[in-house]
């Protein structure tokens, strides 16, 4: 038996308790363990969390991507939101 934490819940259920078999649970275990030779690639490359947001900047200018729309309650939002208040009035007519 053991505890692990639902991320899609918060407060008090977010702490699960599981009974397993044995086998099935080192079955678990093991899919996250990498063969000899190998290294997770998490980290690295494009993705990196340090300078994520300017290589897919980059990327995009050259394929010539335009980014997706912004979505609601997010930073990029926000901020497109705020570049609209200095455009100026919609004029709909």
């Amino acid at each position: 038996m053991f505890r692990w934490k639902d991320y899609r819940i918060n407060g008090a259920g977010r702490w699960k308790t599981m009974r397993l078999h044995p086998h099935e649970f080192i079955r678990r275990f093991l899919t996250h363990v990498l063969p000899k030779g190998f290294h997770r690639i998490r980290h690295y490359g494009l993705f990196a969390n340090a300078t994520r947001a300017e290589n897919i900047a980059t990327a995009r200018a050259l394929l010539n991507v335009t980014p997706p729309a912004a979505k609601y309650g997010t930073k990029y939002y926000d901020e497109a939101l705020m570049a609209l208040k200095f455009v100026g009035p919609l004029n709909f007519s």
